[in-house]
């Protein structure tokens, strides 16, 4: 499992119709939707009550403030879901990857609720009419970050290309949180604060092409599996820096003259003529296996790091 914070960008969100924080009427409203070409459904309302008072929240406090048309709403300051209880407050949440705990008819996925190009939040999507699934190719509404797709339930479109906006559905991590569950040759990736919980294709990063375009080996924590990092995910540092493709991060124990929290350290071949040949630059080093023995996943039983011998 991979749980990661640093920062590579993606392009700016220019969408705003649909991918605006919910919207929830505090008075009764008569509703109307509209379906585009991909199936995605944008909904309008009217209202059908005589007030005239509008209370929206503060971006920050989530504070009302009024004004003098139309009837009331509250918005949602994390792009989450707000409902009103008995007790008269309104309660705004996000939903939960984990749970898929959005009303029927759509899903809880990731977007960006600043507009920006990282992910920071959960949102409730429509579910297209002819959604695509893991390994489907899919497209967008509006940005890579809108959270707007054609992707089945526990799914997101993936790998988007920022002119396009075409890319590919993955699935979602399944099970709960502490034991995720993915497909072979995939891994579960936890990024950004939660809001990103996918699973990811592992690839070898001593193949000179173990990821598409626009993607890097990486692993994003120490002791986990290099999987292929897309622009927008967070990547936990190594110490003070960030580990380049070519290097794995391990614990400040097992690198000479480690002095931080972890260090970067060269990837190695097991099965190469001379496998210490890689770690050279560091003669206390030698190439040793980066998995425990017999937890190595298939293709990367050859993966080994320079590190001191234990």
């Amino acid at each position: 499992m991979i749980r990661t914070r640093c920062l590579l960008m993606l392009t700016p969100l220019p969408f705003a119709l649909a991918c605006g924080p919910a919207i929830v009427p505090l008075q009764d409203e008569t509703s109307s939707s509209s379906e585009g070409s991909d199936g995605l459904t944008a909904s309008t309302s009217t209202s059908t009550s005589t007030s005239t008072t509008t209370a929206s929240t503060n971006d920050t406090t989530g504070d009302t403030t009024d004004d003098t048309t139309g009837s009331v709403f509250l918005i949602a300051p994390d792009g989450g879901t707000c409902v009103v209880s008995d007790d008269g407050y309104w309660h705004c949440t996000r939903c939960d990857l984990w749970q898929q705990d959005c009303p029927a008819g759509e899903k809880c996925t990731a977007w960006a609720s600043d507009g920006g190009s990282e992910w920071n939040a959960t949102r409730c999507s429509p579910i297209a009419r002819d959604p695509g699934g893991p390994g489907d190719p899919c497209t967008m509404m509006g940005s890579p970050t809108s959270g707007l797709d054609d992707c089945d339930l526990g799914s997101m479109c993936w790998g988007v290309d920022p002119t396009t906006l075409e890319g590919t559905c993955v699935s979602h991590c399944q099970g709960p949180e502490a034991d995720p569950i993915c497909d072979p040759a995939t891994s579960c990736v936890i990024a950004n604060d939660g809001a990103l919980v996918l699973c990811l294709p592992l690839c070898d990063p001593l193949a000179p092409d173990a990821c598409p375009a626009g993607e890097a080996c990486l692993t994003t924590d120490r002791d986990d599996d290099p999987v292929c990092i897309s622009a927008g995910i967070e990547v936990q540092p190594c110490g003070e820096v960030a580990c380049s493709m070519g290097e794995a991060c391990l614990d400040d124990a097992l690198i000479e003259a480690c002095m931080g929290f972890g260090c970067c350290t060269p990837w190695c071949d097991l099965n190469a003529a001379d496998p210490d040949a890689a770690c050279a630059a560091v003669p206390a080093h030698a190439c040793l296996p980066y998995h425990e023995a017999g937890t190595a996943p298939m293709g990367l039983e050859h993966l080994g790091v320079c590190r001191l011998p234990a």
